[in-house]
């Protein structure tokens, strides 16, 4: 008898702890029925989790190769960021000017939040953006919408230019005073710059090549940078034009592939899948040999190069579902999500480091962007624009 009763204490006491942690995982994903975090439970944490014991990679303590410096709380306490809100609805892609954001919202509108409020400015019926660029200083934004219509908006001029039909990426010049588009037709890609602040406006094709799918980045005068839609299922190519000489170079090759690079150093950061589950990041000089690597869990849809610094920001992923998914298709689809951790990348000297930051839900962080010390954000489980002023 007396052991029976043990055993009746014992399963009381199983229960009632399994009660306490599914009540907590519960009341950490919120109480709505729509939450996509409610997909993801049970969840897997990668690294140590800094919303409740805070920590921080500090550049030369080793963070480059994944080393984790602990920090007390009493520091995190001092440094930690809130994210700011800074549309009130959801939106499909924004652009910073100085400290000014504008953004476009699921109605048409084209708004601004200048840190005194919210502002309408335009309205369009061009359709659905699918992909928004801007030039470093934010006082231009090509957009391209699901109508197949690419648009110039121009600060100075609060206005809607049309750019093209067949564009399916574009970016700017370092100077912010040309566009390197990229124009389909059928099989055929044509690379051609546009120069829409001249009187006339011109636009020259540097040359042709085949390929479909194909994604531009413009960090120096004579340089770009051409990748393809990375999968894990497809074989993805970076390349290195030199458009003066239109000669190319290949700066990687393998499956899932994609690269960041930046205006004030010739280094570009590669993405590439360590498993179908993880993906991770390298660095690699201009000659091609590779700077440094990072063990860290990071998406190049996550991650952004800064527009005043040599610095990749990233969203780097803590929890992630526990079941198995594929990166970065499943990212990608919106079939997965995330919590994350701001990172960053230092392009100069090759080490990683992380900021703090405390939230009152999950934060999901796409079309990562850093200017002047402040880092903007899309967190994907609201489709609001958010800032964190982390004074870098």
């Amino acid at each position: 008898m007396r052991r029976v009763i043990i055993i009746l204490i014992i399963v009381v006491i199983i229960a009632i702890i399994a009660g306490v942690v599914f009540a907590l995982l519960d009341s950490g994903n919120g109480d709505g029925e729509d939450s996509p975090l409610k997909n993801v439970f049970p969840i897997s944490l990668l690294y140590p989790d800094t919303s409740s014991t805070p920590g921080v990679f500090i550049p030369g303590s080793g963070g480059g190769s994944g080393g984790y410096t602990e920090e007390t709380d009493e520091y995190a306490e001092g440094s930690a960021v809130h994210p700011i809100p800074l549309s009130q609805e959801e939106i499909y892609g924004y652009w910073v000017s100085s400290s000014t954001a504008f953004f476009l919202t699921k109605d048409g509108d084209l708004k601004k939040n200048d840190g005194t409020g919210e502002f309408s400015l335009l309205s369009h019926s061009y359709g659905i953006p699918l992909r928004v660029k801007q030039n470093l200083a934010g006082t231009a934004a090509a957009v391209k919408f699901d109508s197949g219509s690419t648009y110039l908006y121009i600060e100075s001029r609060n206005a809607w230019e049309f750019l093209g039909n067949a564009i399916s990426d574009f970016a700017f010049s370092p100077d912010g005073n040309s566009l390197l588009a990229l124009e389909e037709r059928g099989s055929e890609m044509s690379m051609v710059r546009h120069e829409p602040f001249t009187t006339p406006k011109r636009a020259v094709t540097l040359l042709r090549m085949s390929g479909v799918d194909l994604r531009v980045q413009w960090p120096s005068a004579n340089r770009a940078v051409l990748s393809s839609v990375p999968s894990y299922y497809a074989e993805s190519q970076i390349w290195e034009i030199n458009l003066q000489t239109q000669t190319f170079r290949k700066i990687a090759v393998g499956s899932g592939m994609s690269a960041i690079t930046s205006p004030f150093v010739t280094r570009t950061v590669v993405f590439t899948p360590e498993s179908k589950q993880k993906m991770v990041a390298r660095l690699y000089a201009s000659d091609g040999t590779q700077v440094n690597s990072y063990s860290r869990m990071l998406l190049e849809a996550k991650c952004g190069a800064s527009l005043s610094d040599p610095i990749v920001w990233c969203g780097a992923p803590q929890l992630v579902p526990a079941d198995a998914h594929v990166f970065p298709d499943d990212y990608l689809q919106r079939e997965v999500f995330t919590h994350d951790e701001l990172a960053g990348i230092a392009l100069d000297t090759g080490e990683f480091f992380t900021i703090p930051f405390r939230s009152d839900s999950y934060v999901d962080m796409s079309g990562v962007k850093h200017s002047n010390g402040v880092v903007y954000f899309i967190n994907r489980l609201d489709d609001r624009l958010y800032k964190l002023e982390v004074g870098l």
